[in-house]
């Protein structure tokens, strides 16, 4: 069996759709729904062929059982640890994780499906098996981040010099699934495969049902807005954000463009109801590359910083107000836009 652990709607939108690519193959998806409030109601899961179980998971409630007691205690140190597993330890794992925990009974052929493979959870299961894949989860794919001061001691003593660490960068990670493979770091480049399980006809079958979309986008729009919660330089708690994107709206607007509002799975659309009340909103638990795709014409993605759209840009150009060189000194950028709003009137300009 696939055993798919999801935190996004995206990462949910590609495990289906990997599973489809696979119907002789028994999946099931872990759907985190305490990251961005997802509910059972917002999905039509009988929508999906049989082969394919979709599970809503609390993944506090998870480690909190799995961490129980002594014995929970050494499976936090592994996991955190991020140890190599004996089979006594995988064998352990699987029972009290997988069938205790979660309820899963046949388990014969398990392959682990990761998109992020260092959150809390993904490092738990990571015990039950040798080996695992990842499937893009974003930008975060295509640029490393700077180790930590634990990270860094491990390199010293294996000899390995890289100084940043990369999503499945991990000697047990044997297969990386991306959009764009092309832009894959050299770093992890000999292991990544090209995302080629994405059908139309079963885009239209199953996962338009399974998100409950009865059809694509307006064809009068042209351009969407996809906005982002952004704790970077607390663009998004001192409202700041609130301020870029009534930029970016006027310049729309000067440009007489038909736009819609896109919300994050995690915002609230009230808070932009309120400031922009004459905006068109969709809520956040749907994909937006759900809703671009097939389009007839190639629409116009604009974002703060966003990786909506990445690996759909034959139905969309992606417009970001901050570069991918600058992912690192996002807070000076914004800083200089707080203190020269003529900084950030160029940007928009750049991009519209």
């Amino acid at each position: 069996m696939n055993l798919y652990l999801c935190s996004t709607i995206r990462h949910l939108m590609l495990a289906v759709l990997k599973s489809l690519d696979e119907p002789q193959v028994a999946a099931t998806i872990l759907l985190i729904k305490d990251q961005q409030n997802l509910r059972e109601v917002d999905f039509d899961i009988e929508a999906l062929p049989k082969n394919i179980d979709i599970q809503f998971v609390n993944r506090k409630q998870i480690l909190s059982s799995a961490y129980c007691g002594l014995s929970g205690s050494l499976l936090k140190l592994a996991a955190v640890a991020g140890v190599k597993p004996t089979s006594r330890l995988q064998s352990y794992t699987r029972k009290k994780v997988l069938q205790q925990i979660l309820g899963l009974q046949d388990i014969s052929g398990l392959q682990l499906y990761l998109f992020n493979d260092r959150n809390r959870l993904s490092r738990l299961l990571k015990l039950s098996v040798n080996q695992y894949s990842v499937i893009e989860d974003g930008l975060s794919n295509y640029y490393g981040v700077p180790l930590s001061k634990v990270d860094k001691l491990k390199k010293t003593f294996s000899g390995n010099k890289n100084t940043l660490r990369y999503i499945g960068d991990s000697s047990r990670c044997h297969r990386i699934w991306l959009l764009n493979s092309d832009k894959a770091p050299r770093e992890i480049s000999d292991k990544v495969h090209n995302i080629d399980f994405i059908n139309a006809n079963n885009v239209i079958e199953y996962v338009y049902p399974l998100f409950k979309v009865t059809e694509g986008l307006d064809l009068t729009v042209d351009a969407i807005v996809a906005t982002q919660p952004i704790s970077v330089g607390k663009l998004t708690a001192s409202n700041f954000d609130l301020e870029v994107y009534s930029a970016l709206i006027e310049q729309l607007n000067k440009h007489q463009r038909r736009f819609i509002c896109k919300l994050h799975p995690r915002e609230s659309i009230e808070r932009y109801q309120r400031a922009f009340p004459d905006c068109i909103f969709l809520q956040g638990k749907v994909p937006l590359e759900l809703l671009i795709f097939g389009a007839k014409k190639k629409l116009d993605i604009l974002s703060i910083y966003s990786s909506a759209g990445m690996g759909f840009e034959k139905y969309c150009t992606r417009k970001t107000l901050i570069s991918e060189n600058e992912a690192e000194t996002m807070a000076e950028v914004f800083d200089s836009w707080r203190a020269d709003r003529t900084e950030l009137e160029k940007r928009l300009n750049n991009i519209l």
